[in-house]
């Protein structure tokens, strides 16, 4: 499983909660934000909200439905690690 795709998972796992800061770090996702915008790119809308202290989280809001054509040809473009 790529970053990106771990990145994805953690947000719909966690859905209106988010995922915190901290939380990717301990993923040992250390470029996590990265991961996010590449995602963004793809067309998800990922919210971040103030946390506690200088820490954020991040809520996916929403994610197209993408057609078979499309997800293979996103899916290079996803397989950032």
């Amino acid at each position: 499983m790529t970053q990106c795709e771990t990145v994805l998972s953690m947000l719909k796992s966690a859905g209106p909660k988010g995922i915190s800061t901290q939380e990717f770090l301990q993923a040992y996702i250390p470029r996590f934000s990265s991961r996010i915008n590449e995602l963004r790119n793809q067309g998800l809308d990922i919210e971040t909200r103030k946390g506690k202290g200088t820490c954020r989280v991040y809520v996916l809001k929403y994610q197209p439905v993408f057609t078979e054509k499309e997800l293979s040809q996103n899916a290079s473009q996803l397989s950032f690690s």
